[in-house]
């Protein structure tokens, strides 16, 4: 029978290996979203106001949102993996 720190390393793993695998998956996506993202506020300019200005800031805090996320996942995956081989 596995011990309760073997179960958690597994779980860990899983995490991680999950993370990886989901990260993996939404990097692209993020990608064409902050793309096509950039192409709006573009066309919408600087002198944006009202409605305009604030779909700008919206889809500019979504793409961040999306980039961190991503790195978010891959930290998961490095610290998981890390911490599951020594403990």
């Amino acid at each position: 029978m596995a011990s309760q720190l073997d179960q958690v390393k597994q779980s860990v793993r899983a995490l991680a290996n999950n993370s990886d695998k989901i990260g993996n998956q939404l990097a692209p996506f993020t990608q064409k979203f902050t793309q096509e993202s950039q192409k709006v506020i573009a066309a919408i300019g600087d002198t944006a106001q009202g409605t305009d200005k604030q779909i700008a800031n919206i889809l500019q805090a979504a793409s961040q949102s999306l980039q961190q996320t991503v790195a978010a996942l891959k930290q998961v995956k490095q610290a998981g993996d890390q911490w599951a081989g020594r403990a």
